[in-house]
């Protein structure tokens, strides 16, 4: 094999690995997403109904910030994280009818 065939041999090799690291990672936090559990920047975990509101805002206002950086697969996650987090909002602070509304 000449030295040629062995670079590109280890760069298909490294590829395929960086590869299958991403793919474990989306499946993880995936599965995160799927338990409601949010992984703060320090790397400690939280399930997001036990989060204060202003934390979840924070978080999503950072996801929506950061979004023109993501490839496609935090994207899906960020916005499934977004999505989980804006109906733990919900619940806490339900929309008002206008019609119950006092002016």
């Amino acid at each position: 094999m000449s030295y040629g065939e062995e670079l590109w041999e280890e760069m298909l090799i490294s590829e395929a690995l960086d590869q299958e690291r991403i793919t474990e990672e989306y499946l993880k936090l995936s599965g995160l997403v799927e338990l409601g559990i949010w992984v703060k920047r320090d790397g400690t975990s939280v399930f997001i109904e036990d989060m204060d509101s202003r934390h979840i805002q924070n978080s999503i206002a950072m996801m929506e910030r950061n979004e023109p950086l993501y490839n496609e697969l935090t994207l899906d996650i960020t916005r499934r994280y977004r999505e989980v987090m804006k109906k733990e909002l919900e619940k806490r602070f339900p929309p008002v009818d206008p019609a119950f509304a006092w002016g």
